[in-house]
């Protein structure tokens, strides 16, 4: 925004389907624009979104390549619950891999909605939560530069992009590359990462290439014991040597026709990894994974002077294949192809001058064959799915600056293409998770401030999460019924022209039926902040981040206590001379000690330890070439 504060309930929605129409929405959403991603004073695509409301965060590496994003109060299934989307590209892998936040370039993100609210009729799958959908920069639009990064722990960071138009085609081209010792001892980590992207644009539509590689190497530790955190956070433990690829691409046609505007879009994504690990407990053991995601997404919009209908379809193809040779436990290994095809219609219609309605409905069938074996059982599981998803909601303009709107919507989750599937207990077949969420917004915006308050009861059925306490080793099972009740409110305030500041906070009561509390969700969470820029050429920002207290991931019966919580401050400058910019941040600078992830180990009937990083400093030196 023109003034730089967070946008709050937008009446347009840009979204992660690129429709470039005005279209109501009725979820609680925030959208973080060009001007409100740089105020930020952050390197890295995570560290801005730990910055939002009702979105909470866990990097178990600390560099942003595992992390959970979690909305509206799930724990270790929260990342298959709360979809990722960039440019209409949902990023959630087929399996429980996390998505990797490194892969997207800060700098390319034209803009950032969080939309928290179950949106299954328009993302489908594993929306539960809410999206977070991104969008990036055209090619041609941008502004060619060189990076320079140094970090603590020995990070260093090269990145360049190369942005340019030719008659009407445009063309951007950027390369980076990440290395570091890591947080504790022995975590290496490496990263190169390339992406091309074409776009030729003509009077009514416009053509997208976008092409991606991106390489990691990584030593993953395994977590510690509460003692051994207390001695030395920054000890090694057992190790895992992480190398993988991606390979990802998208074409992408936009075209307007008449009173109709049609995208299409097609994706894919090539994954492998490499995984050898060696541990004290389970020895020596070698895992494969080779996973491939193929989506075609069309969709129209009809535009009836007022009235609006948005009709779509999404089919996706997974295959994915596991291999696992350990010393302790022997050969196991699957092979799956999971399938899906659904279509969807919203229809967005005035009531009247100041009230709008949101009607929509989504039908998904999906099959999966699965064969394998695990030890000398044989594995051979196929199952069929259809789910259908609805959503009615209306919004009332009160007045120019006050926005009100209701809404009730369905969602659901397809076990992922690992979860049914064990080394240790072979098949286990799950059921689809379903839900139901009734949310209530009141947004305000009027200079200088702008507010939202959202509250929201969540209901599901089936919901699908590890139990460590299941079987010797856990397993992936079906809880009983759990419900989440929460509130979310965000407020910013332009304080005076060189100065302003913001708050946001988030309190959930999540709960099994019989009364337990759901791990890892933090009932209380909360940030603060301030910005100063007293001179076009310089910038400061401090924050201050509060995660409550949470039972440790997988300790459903609530029997070790509740894990503290913490308070961090981060601090922000940067200065700015022709086109030469330095950014320095420190995050935690009061060191303060805390966990990042903690988990119930069944087996052992204990808490195992992922430290969160002591004071951590980054500067980056940022040249824009002419």
């Amino acid at each position: 925004s023109k003034s730089g504060q967070p946008r709050l309930l937008e009446s347009m929605v840009v979204s992660a389907h690129r429709v470039h129409r005005s279209l109501p929405t009725m979820l609680a959403n925030v959208a973080l624009g060009e001007a409100d991603i740089s105020r930020t004073l952050v390197p890295s695509l995570a560290a801005i979104l730990r910055q939002q409301a009702g979105l909470d965060l866990t990097d178990a590496f600390a560099d942003g390549s595992q992390t959970t994003l979690s909305l509206r109060g799930f724990g270790g299934d929260a990342s298959a619950n709360t979809l990722l989307v960039v440019d209409g590209q949902a990023l959630n892998p087929a399996d429980l891999s996390l998505p990797d936040l490194n892969a997207i370039e800060l700098d390319d993100v034209e803009r950032i909605e969080v939309l928290a609210g179950s949106s299954a009729v328009r993302y489908g799958d594993q929306a539960t939560g809410g999206v977070i959908a991104l969008a990036t920069r055209p090619a041609g639009t941008g502004a060619s530069r060189l990076d320079v990064g140094i970090d603590s722990y020995h990070g260093r960071r090269y990145g360049v992009a190369l942005d340019g138009k030719f008659a009407d085609i445009g063309a951007r081209f950027t390369g980076k590359r990440v290395r570091s010792n890591g947080y504790r001892a022995g975590a290496d980590f490496a990263k190169d990462d390339g992406l091309l992207r074409l776009n030729r644009e003509y009077a009514s539509g416009r053509l997208e290439l976008q092409l991606q590689r991106v390489d990691q190497d990584r030593l993953a530790l395994g977590a510690l014991t509460r003692a051994q955190v207390h001695d030395n956070p920054r000890r090694s433990g057992s190790k895992l040597n992480i190398h993988s690829r991606t390979d990802n691409g998208r074409i992408g046609w936009q075209q307007d026709v008449g009173l109709a505007y049609l995208e299409v879009d097609v994706y894919h994504t090539d994954f492998s990894s490499k995984a050898p690990s060696d541990s004290p407990t389970f020895g020596h053991a070698l895992t494969l994974i080779d996973r491939k995601q193929t989506a075609f997404a069309p969709r129209v919009l009809f535009d009836f002077d007022v009235t609006r209908v948005l009709l779509g379809a999404d089919v996706n193809h997974e295959d994915f294949r596991f291999a696992n040779a350990s010393t302790t436990f022997g050969d196991s290994g699957n092979e799956q192809q999971l399938r899906s095809a659904a279509a969807y219609a919203v229809l967005y219609q005035p009531v009247r001058a100041d009230v709008d309605l949101e009607l929509g409905l989504r039908r998904t069938n999906a099959r999966n064959n699965a064969t394998g074996f695990a030890g000398s059982d044989a594995i051979a599981h196929k199952f069929k799915e259809h789910d259908t998803a609805w959503e009615t909601g209306v919004q009332w303009r009160a007045t120019a600056a006050l926005a009100v709107s209701a809404r009730i919507a369905t969602s659901f989750r397809i076990p992922k293409v690992d979860e049914q599937l064990s080394v240790f207990t072979g098949l286990k077949p799950l059921e689809t998770q379903t839900g139901r969420s009734a949310e209530f917004t009141v947004s305000y915006q009027r200079e200088p401030v702008a507010a939202m308050l959202n509250l929201y009861h969540i209901r599901l059925r089936h919901e699908i999460d590890f139990d460590p306490r299941a079987d010797f080793f856990g397993d992936n099972i079906n809880l009983r019924p759990t419900q989440r009740m929460g509130a979310i409110a965000s407020a910013t305030w332009k304080i005076a022209s060189s100065l302003s500041a913001g708050i946001n906070a988030h309190v959930v009561h999540a709960a099994l039926s019989g009364g337990n509390t759901v791990p890892f969700v933090p009932k209380r969470s909360a940030l603060a902040w301030v910005n100063w820029q007293p001179a076009h050429w310089l910038e400061a920002r401090v924050e201050s981040a509060y995660t409550g207290p949470r039972y440790a991931i997988g300790d459903y019966a609530n029997a070790s206590g509740e894990q503290g919580g913490f308070t961090i401050v981060n601090i922000g400058l940067r200065g700015r001379w022709r086109d030469a910019t330095l950014t320095a941040r420190a995050d935690n600078v009061f060191a303060h000690r805390y966990t990042e992830l903690v988990s119930y180990v069944g087996f052992l009937n204990a808490l195992s330890y992922q430290p969160g990083t002591g004071r951590r400093y980054s500067m980056t030196f940022q040249y824009a070439l002419p």
